[in-house]
């Protein structure tokens, strides 16, 4: 059977191969104009965008190419380098750059603009220090709101030692874009991580998870694998701390998450206390030990053992992120017996930073069985 007797469809299909280099792929783009519309959709699939405040001619001729075609395009990488010139070495990531940041902000969203058919985003700013809060908050409230048909939203960012801590006026909720649910996005993954640290970063947290909850509004409502990872404040001893313990914090509206991998350093909020969600389809938790309390962690004293895993009855796997600590010779076994019985439907438990892994059975009352196997990254 012939290949031109295949559907144009089919034969998109084909092409959409990992093997097949882009100078392959302009080849057989020559071959005939249908040959070239196969190709097209395939060759602008995928960009990764790395914005600057000055392109490249280069760049600003592929950033052209890609928006004429952007309708093509369904994974959409998003690196920011900088957001101003680096000749302004007086830059202040205050009031004295709101007119540039707005600037920025703005051509930055109509670039965006172009890609409306995108599936997946991943957006990385790692130590850019003119992205402020407010920059930040904008730019995901855009993505989660003109973005109707998202699958997969990842948000890495990495913050400037330099920039100002969360605060209440760094959104205002009547210039914030309506984010109902989004149908499709299923997958959201947040990552931010802070140098910065103190009483002022611990105090900022309450604002942060406000702000996060304003920009995200009913967005991820359908999401069922999440991922938080959290490092924005330390110094867990301080009163600080204990207040933040006792505050009642906005939480992220999601309804039904299968997997949830929660990091939040330095572990002050167990997951229940931040997610709008029963956890009653929770199948895979990945979570450091002081969710689990003292039962795999006996240095943990904050929250009581077990505690935060009442929420996970049907959890089926159970990844633990950090070493564990434990009291003495047995100490492990002990914990690990109180663990499998507290989760009944557990089946494996992942020791990441141990490089051990379990199998748990149950004998016909109940009571657990585990089995040390081989560990699998």
């Amino acid at each position: 059977m012939s290949i031109e007797i295949l559907p144009t469809e089919i034969l998109i299909q084909v092409l959409d191969d990992a093997s097949l280099e882009i100078g392959d792929l302009a080849v057989i783009s020559r071959v005939s104009h249908r040959w070239y519309s196969a190709v097209v959709p395939v060759l602008y699939k995928r960009f990764t965008f790395r914005y600057s405040h000055s392109l490249k001619e280069e760049d600003l001729k592929r950033l052209e190419s890609f928006k004429k075609h952007g309708h093509h395009v369904k994974h959409l990488s998003l690196h920011i380098k900088d957001w101003r010139d680096e000749s302004d070495s007086d830059f202040d990531s205050d009031s004295e750059s709101e007119s540039s940041c707005i600037t920025d902000t703005g051509a930055y969203l109509g670039i965006l603009g172009s890609f409306n058919e995108v599936t997946h985003i991943e957006h990385y700013d790692i130590d850019i220090r003119a992205i402020t809060w407010p920059v930040f908050w904008t730019i995901l409230n855009y993505l989660v709101s003109a973005k109707r048909k998202l699958i997969s939203l990842t948000i890495r960012r990495g913050i400037h030692w330099n920039i100002q801590p969360c605060s209440d006026h760094d959104i205002n909720p009547e210039k914030l874009l309506p984010t109902p649910r989004l149908p499709n996005l299923t997958s959201f993954s947040f990552q931010v991580k802070n140098r910065r640290s103190g009483p002022d970063s611990i105090g900022s947290f309450p604002s942060f998870r406000n702000n996060l909850v304003l920009a995200l509004g009913e967005s991820c409502r359908s999401v069922s694998n999440l991922q938080l990872h959290i490092k924005i404040f330390e110094a867990p001893d301080t009163e600080k701390s204990i207040d933040l313990w006792n505050t009642d914090l906005p939480l992220i509206p999601v309804d039904n998450v299968k997997e949830l991998k929660y990091v939040l350093l330095p572990g002050l909020i167990p997951p229940p206390r931040l997610l709008g969600t029963g956890f009653e389809d929770t199948r895979v938790l990945t979570t450091a030990s002081w969710v689990c309390g003292r039962w795999l962690n006996w240095a943990w004293e904050q929250i009581p053992p077990g505690k935060s895993l009442n929420y996970f009855g049907n959890l089926e796997t159970l990844r633990i992120t950090d070493t564990l600590q434990t009291g003495g010779s047995g100490e492990f076994e002990k914990n690990l017996e109180l663990v499998t019985r507290h989760l009944p439907k557990l089946e494996s438990l992942i020791l990441e930073d141990d490089e051990r892994q379990f199998s748990i059975s149950r004998k016909p009352d109940g009571s657990p069985i585990w089995k040390e196997v081989s560990f699998v990254v």
